[in-house]
């Protein structure tokens, strides 16, 4: 990655932060281990990652274009460090838990346009079957949706997708290298 290029995560990282612990603080009280989360200083031991289904906050990370499955908790690289300093940040503030989960779409280097489309198609259903389960499951939970490149994809449409009622349960999107996403 370029200095820009990390100069621009680091940024995006900082508001996608700051916009995760505003939406958490606004639902202070809600900490599934019985907490307040106030943010009026820095958190007990709260570990980065919980493996608690209903944390306060699921991250749902998409990868990019051939990562691996399994290295950076199957998320890649980018998400994986975007997702671990926006923890770092609410847990400063308070001590709400994090889960980062991986959706295991494939997002393999697609040699055609319709195999592109159908790896992202793919992945919204993964998504939307996830958030379905979690939203029944987790009355209490937040969500945040993080994708680098392909994953950026699938997270752009799938948010575009969203009910009113999912909308309302969304701390944070956060598309990287967003192939959607025209610079100009």
């Amino acid at each position: 990655m370029t200095a820009r290029g990390r100069r621009l995560l680091n940024v995006v990282v900082l508001g996608v932060g700051v916009a995760l612990i505003l939406f958490v603080a606004s639902r202070a009280g809600s900490s599934s281990n019985g907490s307040s989360t106030n943010g009026s200083g820095p958190a007990r031991d709260v570990p980065l990652f919980v493996r608690t289904t209903c944390a306060d906050v699921v991250v749902l990370g998409l990868r990019g274009s051939g990562q691996s499955t399994t290295a950076s908790k199957g998320v890649g690289n980018e998400v994986l460090a975007s997702v671990s300093a926006m923890a770092t940040q609410l847990h400063r503030r308070s001590d709400a838990t994090v889960r980062l989960e991986a959706v295991p779409f494939p997002a393999n280097y697609a040699p055609t346009l319709a195999r592109y489309i159908s790896h992202i198609k793919q992945g919204k259903k993964l998504m939307a079957t996830r958030l379905t389960e979690l939203s029944a499951r987790c009355k209490d939970t937040s969500f945040a949706f993080v994708g680098f490149s392909q994953g950026a994809n699938v997270v752009h449409n799938f948010s575009a997708d969203l009910t009113a009622a999912q909308a309302r349960r969304v701390a944070v999107v956060a598309m990287i290298a967003d192939p959607v996403k025209n610079p100009a």
